[in-house]
């Protein structure tokens, strides 16, 4: 495995039931199923795990959700992130767990996932290990500011909604 891979997507019931979404690593995984199943809802959780500012996985599964994460994989190192899901009329929340190492162990139920970090501290952990904390921007000319390079600037080229890979409008 040469790069990171999303291995898992785990979702964690209010009444502490957990259900996994397993990929193939290194390989093209293909989802397909029923209107209104979930399908959807995928991206949204990635993005809100990856730190969006705002929850947008969509109400019916968010009433269902407690805790969302993702299971991360390359060669024998793992990584996992939660994040846990907001009631409404709460829009995020920033409480975090992170877990990395061999073979990591992905807490069982809701109740055994404590919240061992924030937002910020999380993604940090994250852009360390997959190699971009603490990368600065190039400055080209004096309009430009520098900033920092985060995983919230490679949002947009990991995840493209339907409108964009359907196009509609050609």
């Amino acid at each position: 495995m040469k790069r990171w891979n999303i291995r898992q997507i785990i979702l964690y019931s209010h009444d502490n039931l957990r259900h996994e979404i397993t990929f193939e690593v290194e390989q093209v995984n293909i989802i397909t199923g029923d209107s209104q199943t979930g399908k959807s809802a995928l991206p949204e959780i990635i993005d809100y795990v990856l730190g969006a500012s705002e929850c947008h996985i969509p109400t019916y599964v968010r009433r269902s959700v407690s805790w969302v994460g993702l299971v991360w994989k390359k060669k024998e190192t793992e990584f996992a992130m939660f994040r846990r899901v907001p009631r409404a009329p709460y829009k995020s929340s920033s409480d975090m767990h992170f877990i990395s190492g061999k073979n990591i162990n992905v807490p069982k139920q809701a109740d055994d996932i404590p919240c061992s970090t924030n937002l910020d501290g999380a993604l940090k952990k994250f852009e360390r290990l997959i190699g971009i904390g603490d990368v600065q921007s190039e400055v080209f000319g004096a309009q430009r500011d520098r900033h920092t390079i985060s995983i919230r600037s490679a949002i947009p080229y990991l995840l493209q909604d339907d409108n964009i890979i359907t196009n509609d409008g050609l």
